[in-house]
């Protein structure tokens, strides 16, 4: 896997305004999680949690990885089920989907 994003860990701050900063290496990845969205206002606890997720998000690729590489694994030993199959197959998508953007 080529990563071409910002190294983690990164962490969301909030600022004065409510909004989050998501930094990651010493720099910003992303400038503002906004507490509005078409308009719309979010409520405190979402704009929280979609910073902290984009925030875990290099972690997240990480572990996805990693329990893929652990499935083939097990897959190339004949030890899979259909779940770990079907476990395996989302867990390429959702990597191609992180890194083929």
């Amino acid at each position: 896997m080529s990563n071409k994003h910002t190294p983690g860990p990164w962490s969301a701050e909030p600022d004065f305004q409510g909004r989050y900063i998501v930094y990651g290496n010493d720099a910003r990845v992303v400038g503002n999680v906004l507490p509005t969205s078409d308009g719309w206002r979010r409520e405190d606890g979402e704009v929280t949690a979609n910073a902290r997720l984009i925030a875990a998000a290099p972690d997240l690729l990480a572990a996805l990885s990693l329990t893929l590489e652990a499935l083939e694994s097990l897959r190339s030993d004949g030890v899979t089920s259909s779940e770990d199959d079907d476990a395996a197959h989302a867990a390429g998508l959702a990597i191609a989907r992180a890194v083929d953007c």
